[in-house]
């Protein structure tokens, strides 16, 4: 039987926000994509018998060792998942991938649906927190007698690129319908801009004949009784974290930086991560080509921006490698050759005329002064106890030895020239 939509047809009632959608594209930037999709297209290949270095070469070692905030160009995204359908001789692979990648392949977006309390609630995460996945994406949801519409709105490529992302989009869109126990039945209608494929079969498969193509909009209908219906999964102890970390995420996506504290950034989770073996040769950090790709960018304009704002990548790598000797000089239990190890020296020699060449101080002068100053702050937290004769005075020098941001390296030079 022939579903009839209780929505209106007309392309301009699919997409209610066309004026916002056109200022949004307008914007002078390149949507970008999260790296947690590259890996959930790798996780569906893998179970395909495809190895990952098939579609990513060396750069595979490279994603495991990067942050998973990490953002490619939306084309560079859309490019792999062509390049995945034809190395796995699967043209419905971004289909395959919205239905069936691992939960944990979409990070934090994926968790945080899983554990909310309702289908319309989760549909208000995802409309919400669409950013961290995918930039420049619209869903919006609307109700008419006893059916509901989510109708998606992306950025737009090219026509196998499109039809690729409408595919791993709407999959994503029914995957989490089923989730929250929709059945066969409550699935009115899955409908995508495109013509039909040479591949529609996957399609019937997939949706149960349920797929329409040539439609007004790309989305997904279905029974409106579904959108409050409780969770079977639902745990509110663990959701209220997730979206605190979700709201997290998005604030710092969300935050203008300039190019020097993008690399800062970068350089910052490259000490101090797991990797510290990204560091080779006397200080030297990860390459400049290896942070431009990093950062969606070529070298000469990274090299460019950094230029534009009175820095450069060696200025920058520099100063993050100080800050994270001190940092490590604090913790007594690392010795001097570990610190240097970590940091990427040849020997504890070469971190020596490093730091000082950085602070006036040598590592072992440093970290004498570090040791005062917590011997210090010790001290003053003893006189700030409720025992003290003057509660009133305690409480001063408390806040003193809480706010004085002691700096050792400039202490044990005011030391040594008394």
């Amino acid at each position: 039987m022939t579903h009839r939509s209780a929505f209106p047809s007309s392309r301009s009632a699919a997409r209610p926000n066309a004026d916002a959608v056109d200022s949004f594209d307008s914007r002078m930037h390149e949507p970008q994509v999260s790296s947690v999709l590259v890996r959930a297209l790798l996780d569906v290949l893998q179970r395909r018998g495809v190895a990952t270095d098939a579609l990513l070469g060396q750069a595979v070692d490279e994603l495991h060792s990067e942050p998973l905030d990490r953002r490619i160009p939306l084309a560079e995204y859309q490019a792999l998942l062509v390049r995945a359908s034809r190395l796995s001789a699967e043209p419905a692979l971004a289909l395959h991938c919205g239905l069936q990648a691992t939960e944990s392949s979409f990070g934090l977006m994926g968790a945080l649906v899983s554990y909310t309390h309702s289908l319309r609630h989760a549909l208000q995460l995802v409309s919400q927190f669409h950013p961290l996945l995918l930039d420049d994406t619209r869903l919006q949801l609307s109700e008419q007698a006893s059916s509901a519409r989510v109708c998606c709105d992306f950025p737009r490529v090219s026509a196998a690129a499109d039809r690729s992302l409408a595919e791993l989009i709407v999959a994503g869109l029914v995957r989490t319908l089923r989730a929250f126990g929709c059945a066969r039945s409550d699935i009115h209608a899955v409908c995508f801009e495109h013509t039909r494929p040479a591949h529609h079969q996957a399609y019937s498969q997939a949706f149960s004949g349920t797929e329409r193509f040539a439609q007004a909009f790309t989305g997904v209908e279905f029974s409106q009784h579904l959108l409050d219906r409780l969770h079977l999964h639902r745990q509110p102890e663990l959701e209220t974290p997730l979206r605190a970390q979700a709201e997290r995420s998005l604030e710092r996506l969300a935050r203008p930086s300039t190019c020097v504290e993008r690399v800062r950034g970068l350089m910052a989770r490259t000490c101090a991560g797991a990797h510290p073996h990204a560091y080779a040769g006397q200080g030297k950090a990860l390459s400049m080509a290896r942070a431009a790709r990093t950062l969606g960018l070529s070298v000469r304009s990274l090299r460019r921006r950094l230029e534009d704002e009175g820095s450069s990548y060696r200025a920058v790598t520099q100063s993050v490698l100080q800050e994270s000797a001190t940092s490590l000089l604090r913790n007594p239990d690392l010795t001097l050759q570990a610190i240097a190890h970590v940091l990427g020296f040849a020997d504890v020699s070469a971190f020596h005329k490093a730091f000082k060449r950085w602070t006036q101080l040598t590592p072992a002068e440093y970290r004498a002064a570090a040791v005062q100053a917590l011997h210090e702050a010790s001290s003053a937290a003893v006189r700030c106890s409720p025992a003290s004769a003057q509660p009133a005075q305690a409480g001063a020098e408390c806040v003193r030895a809480s706010r004085s941001g002691f700096d050792p390296a400039a202490e044990s030079r005011r030391s040594r020239g008394s």
